[in-house]
């Protein structure tokens, strides 16, 4: 619901923005849907297939996700895997994934909000582009692999079992 009042706040749907929201109903859904069918410019799409999802994200210009439930963040990693800027919660786990190119805004700030998706929308592409490299580097470090292999040695050294 936050979003969508910073969304109306932005400015962005005169504009011919849309925020899309896209998922299943979480706790506390009704009243974002219901301020969502009576704001301008948002699309309540509920939850989205894979089809789908992969289309929303190939025409989406940036990806917003203010949470404070979320679990690893995956779909901050899904949305830079589909080239999208995103803006996330700060002083999160998304902040930590999501790495130093992502926008931040607090999550109970709806005018940082608004802020951060005008910033969103207004990005040159240049700027864009950039932010999305600096963004893939940074998921590196997640890489399945190498996580594992860290795992491993962690039990290992717990375990007594390290080289």
């Amino acid at each position: 619901a936050l979003c969508i009042e910073a969304f109306a706040r932005s400015g962005l749907a005169a504009q011919g923005w849309h925020y899309v929201l896209a998922g299943g109903h979480e706790p506390g859904a009704e009243d974002a849907i219901a301020l969502g069918m009576k704001t301008e410019g948002v699309i309540l799409r509920g939850y989205a297939g894979e089809p789908e999802l992969r289309w929303l994200y190939r025409h989406a210009s940036g990806f917003v996700l203010m949470s404070r439930l979320e679990g690893f963040g995956m779909p901050v990693i899904e949305a830079i895997e589909h080239d999208l800027p995103c803006l996330e919660t700060e002083s999160s786990v998304l902040a930590e994934v999501g790495g130093p190119s992502t926008l931040r805004a607090d999550a109970t700030d709806v005018e940082a909000i608004a802020a951060g998706m005008r910033a969103l929308a207004r990005m040159p592409p240049a700027e864009r582009a950039e932010r999305v490299a600096r963004s893939r580097a940074h998921l590196a470090q997640f890489d399945r692999e190498r996580v594992l292999g860290q795992w491993r040695q962690l039990a290992d050294r717990l375990t007594g079992d390290a080289p």
